[in-house]
């Protein structure tokens, strides 16, 4: 799990500039490109191609991490050398990766292989699946996590912290509470966000800061974040 981790990080899903936040916010023109020197994020402008780096990029590398969850998922059950709270946390982060990393993977490209198993000879013929059955597997994994994780936050040796870097119980609900945003299912959607930021909860909603609602037309979001 501690290498899947620093794949993910290394290879920059979620941060840097070849990130599904950087790629989609260009497109999207939440973000605006200011370097002087033309990059192919640029031609995210006009439109996406399959030959763009930033495309092609992340579905081999999150398909590569896929393979490493589903070895982890396959065998840390049988794994011998670790207590039970240990085996459940790390079973339960592995399968908050797979939902998490499926979720993006359907986002971005639409209809994907949906592979759940280290078989490559098997995965190597799969066909992309519809967009149901794989947001189907994505609620299934993350109930799954839901049930195997604690409320409490470990780090890479397994020992409790305050160190908020991998999943908990709370982020397999607020994720389950988005994708069910996402599949139009608005009751089961409600009952996970009221489960993360109820009353009782730990996790409360901020007020939000002004300038998201005080844009003028043609504004971007970035250019008044500083203000």
């Amino acid at each position: 799990m501690n290498s899947i981790y620093n794949a993910i990080y290394q290879q920059g899903f979620f941060a840097g500039t070849g990130s599904v936040g950087y790629l989609t916010g260009s497109y999207g023109d939440e973000l605006r490109n200011l370097s002087s020197t033309p990059t192919s994020i640029a031609l995210y402008e006009d439109g996406v191609s399959s030959t763009l780096g930033g495309v092609t990029g992340l579905w081999t590398e999150m398909y590569g991490q896929l393979y490493a969850i589903n070895l982890a998922i396959e065998n840390l059950p049988g794994a011998s050398a670790t207590d039970v709270l240990h085996k459940n946390q790390w079973l339960g982060e592995a399968y908050f990766l797979r939902g998490l990393t499926y979720f993006y993977l359907t986002n971005l490209y639409g209809t994907v292989p949906l592979v759940v198993s280290s078989n490559y000879a098997v995965n190597n013929t799969l066909a992309r699946s519809a967009q149901p059955a794989v947001y189907a597997q994505i609620i299934a994994d993350l109930s799954q996590a839901q049930s195997l994780l604690s409320d409490d936050y470990y780090d890479a040796t397994g020992a409790t912290t305050s160190d908020r870097g991998r999943p908990n119980r709370m982020a397999a609900s607020a994720m389950l509470a988005k994708v069910y945003l996402y599949t139009g299912d608005w009751k089961d959607a409600e009952v996970q966000a009221d489960s993360v930021i109820g009353d009782a909860s730990d996790f409360q909603l901020v007020s939000p800061p002004e300038y998201l609602f005080d844009r003028e037309p043609g504004d971007h979001l970035g250019d008044r974040a500083g203000r």
